[in-house]
């Protein structure tokens, strides 16, 4: 995809001999934890991700696929105005800032770092804390294998504001300006030739912020049986996440609780509810000013339905079955996606969804020795680490990522009542007050 759009002849400049593009791409995917230690947020996901903004550009005809199939092929109207914005480097920064949207992610949510008194949110004052991490990390790794692109003028500005527009805390607020824009477009002229080259700049880095912001949960508008595998992976990321919130002592960040990998009910309530409240209202308004990035949306619709039937045959069964509060076994194991058959396959018998061998993501099928939980801490300790060297690191604007993780092996000040004191230790730092700083959010990062 990378290679694609460097193709242009207005990027010349910046394109790197394939040698050093995959050493690019290699280094990227190490800063990612692996999929066993990490459910969701990890290289697949950035692959999903990138994947994904590559079919908005080419929908809008910065790139150009090969199609294998003709069927595949969509009709297109010429770009409009807002379409017209964007141009080749405009599509570089965005594959660029998908690839490293999430790096080192460590599997909990903002809330989380704030709640547990984490040295990250403290050094990013509690304000989108992973995703301003994601780009001082991710600005090191540019800064060694792709020099070339602090070429582009306003590069890492725009790279930086389209990875904060990921932070979910932030969708309302990305959304208001979405409906500011329409109502804009509304009594402008057609060609935007009323339009100051400011209000043109300004324009184009929100389209940037819209576009990954849509590819970030663009897993929900996937054909059913891939967005419920992705489902399902990211119950089990917040599943983690809720045993370690057990573990802290410290109030559930999760909206709605901790999961029940096991409730079927739950799940399918809790994917219709957030296409309801920002996938549908995300990909609809992107459609009204980009229209040509609306195919989205029929997939969209296809799988709340699909929910939808789902809801009503469990509740069905469940009240058959004396309100039973679980579906089957199978919806919680390892290895089976028991979400009934897909739309093509209404009218089959309910079977398994059997788990694709390049997404075993479980820590148990890995023959990983070491639990989910200690993963994690170990991964909660190098954001520490992270977050003192630039806490303490003079004369510099960031401290290096990889400098960082070798600081400060232990901190003192563990918080008294948890079960595991090297939990403590390593989450809470001596610091502040070790209770929570933070409530829940109303959003949880996907």
């Amino acid at each position: 995809m990378l290679e694609i759009v460097l193709q242009d002849a207005d990027l010349e400049p910046y394109r790197l001999p394939r040698a050093q593009l995959m050493t690019f791409v290699l280094a990227a995917r190490r800063e990612y934890k692996h999929e066993r230690e990490v459910h969701y947020h990890n290289w697949r996901h950035a692959v999903d991700v990138t994947q994904s903004l590559f079919v908005f550009l080419c929908d809008v005809r910065l790139c150009s696929a090969p199609v294998r199939d003709a069927s595949q092929q969509r009709e297109h109207v010429g770009p409009n105005a807002v379409e017209s914005l964007l141009t080749p480097t405009e599509a570089l920064i965005l594959l660029v800032s998908a690839v490293g949207h999430d790096v080192g992610h460590p599997g909990v949510n903002n809330a989380f770092l704030v709640a547990s008194n984490h040295q990250l949110a403290h050094l990013y004052n509690d304000k989108s804390v992973l995703e301003n991490y994601h780009c001082a990390a991710y600005s090191q790794l540019l800064r060694r294998h792709w020099p070339q692109l602090s070429g582009i003028a306003h590069f890492r500005s725009n790279m930086i504001s389209t990875i904060l527009a990921t932070d979910m805390q932030r969708h309302f607020e990305y959304m208001g300006y979405l409906g500011d824009l329409k109502q804009k477009l509304g009594k402008s002229d057609p060609g935007l030739a009323d339009w100051s080259d400011r209000d043109k700049s300004h324009t184009k880095e929100l389209i940037m912020a819209l576009l990954l912001k849509a590819a970030d949960i663009s897993n929900v508008a996937r054909p059913f049986d891939i967005s419920a595998q992705w489902a399902k992976i990211l119950m089990h990321e917040f599943a983690r996440q809720g045993e370690l919130e057990v573990e802290l002592e410290i109030p559930t960040c999760l909206f709605g609780g901790p999961p029940d990998e096991h409730d079927l009910l739950a799940a399918a309530q809790s994917q219709k509810g957030f296409m309801n409240l920002f996938g549908f209202p995300l990909f609809k308004g992107i459609s009204e000013v980009m229209p040509n990035i609306s195919c989205t949306l029929a997939e969209l619709q296809n799988n709340k339905e699909v929910w939808e039937r789902r809801i009503v045959d469990e509740t069905a069964r469940r009240e058959a079955n004396g309100n039973t509060r679980r579906a089957s076994k199978t919806y919680g194991s390892r290895q089976h996606l028991s979400l009934g058959p897909s739309t093509a396959e209404e009218k089959r018998a309910p079977t398994p969804v059997l788990w694709p061998s390049a997404i075993q993501l479980s820590p148990a099928s890995g023959g990983s020795r070491r639990s989910s939980k200690d993963v994690a801490l170990n991964h909660m300790h190098e954001l520490s680490a992270y977050a003192q060297h630039n806490i303490t690191a003079a004369g510099s604007r960031r401290g290096s990522a990889d400098a960082g993780r070798q600081l400060h092996q232990n901190y003192p000040g563990s918080r008294r009542g948890s079960k595991e004191e090297s939990l403590t230790t390593i989450l809470v730092t001596s610091q502040g007050s070790p209770a929570a700083r933070g409530s829940p959010s109303s959003s949880q990062t996907r």
